[in-house]
């Protein structure tokens, strides 16, 4: 959580002086796990920090990078047992938004690009140290989502991501194959 925070505080920092006119905005999102399988049954949203910058202005579709990194978590504790894993979500995309003068308190964008994902563990199990590979694993990614601009710069939003993914440090790879993730959040535009 403290490295969360301090990541969000530096991305203020540094993207508010740079920040030109209104083409910048910071969001804070709340990341929960969908979809049925084991990702969504061993892994809780803990926090997901994403900023996003429009560089095209192409009428009534502003095309932009997005930048996202999520924390996820799975605590597990019992007797003989306290094991935690947390996952780490590195998400870089190029995002595609609707923008209409007439309507200009909903935007819906989507967005495309590639997600790395890391897990980290720590603890015991029945008395015994499981490892994890030490290595990111990646993959495809894409979502759709829509804003509700409650100003000029303040808005809330969902998001539904989508990542295809492999990955080599867990058993069951069933869960790796499709992640699905709704996050709901709030954002400020620079």
């Amino acid at each position: 959580m403290k490295n969360l925070i301090c990541m969000a505080c530096l991305a203020i920092v540094v993207f508010v002086g740079r920040a030109q006119e209104t083409k910048m905005t910071l969001e804070l999102n709340y990341p929960k796990t969908v979809g049925g399988n084991a990702f969504q049954e061993l892994f809780d949203g803990r926090g997901d920090i994403g900023i996003k910058y429009r560089f095209v202005d192409l009428g009534k579709v502003h095309i932009g990078l997005a930048y996202n990194s999520g924390w996820y978590q799975n605590h597990l504790k019992g007797e003989n047992t306290d094991f935690k894993v947390n996952g780490y979500t590195l998400e870089p995309k190029v995002f595609f938004e609707y923008h209409d003068e007439e309507n200009k308190l909903f935007r819906p964008y989507i967005g495309l690009g590639y997600n790395w994902i890391r897990f980290d563990a720590k603890g015991m199990i029945n008395n015994f140290t499981p490892t994890l590979a030490d290595d990111w694993d990646s993959g495809l990614a894409a979502n759709a989502g829509l804003a509700f601009w409650l100003n000029n710069n303040l808005f809330v939003q969902s998001v539904l991501s989508y990542t295809y993914i492999k990955t080599n440090n867990v058993i069951d790879t069933d869960y790796t194959d499709h992640i699905f993730v709704i996050k709901f959040g709030m954002g400020y535009n620079f």
